[in-house]
């Protein structure tokens, strides 16, 4: 006489993760990460291919950092 036998029902282990410091930290050191990868790109690619690493003086920073929106950006 021939038993069938079936595989057990796995079921899944959820784990609920409370959202803690050490989880909201990670989180957005992750995020960060994330963001200054195009940020460091734009800067090489400003700096050192558009304008040249031969015309950045005292004069072009100063320039540079009388506007607001390169402070934020820097």
């Amino acid at each position: 006489m021939a038993v069938k036998t079936y595989p057990a029902e796995k079921k899944s282990l959820k784990v609920d993760v409370s959202p803690t410091y050490e989880n909201t930290a990670w989180k957005w050191m992750r995020y960060s990460g994330v963001l200054l990868i195009p940020l460091v790109w734009f800067h090489i690619l400003l700096q050192d291919v558009i304008v040249g690493v031969h015309r950045i003086d005292f004069d072009y920073v100063a320039a540079r950092w009388a506007m607001t929106s390169w402070k934020i950006y820097d």
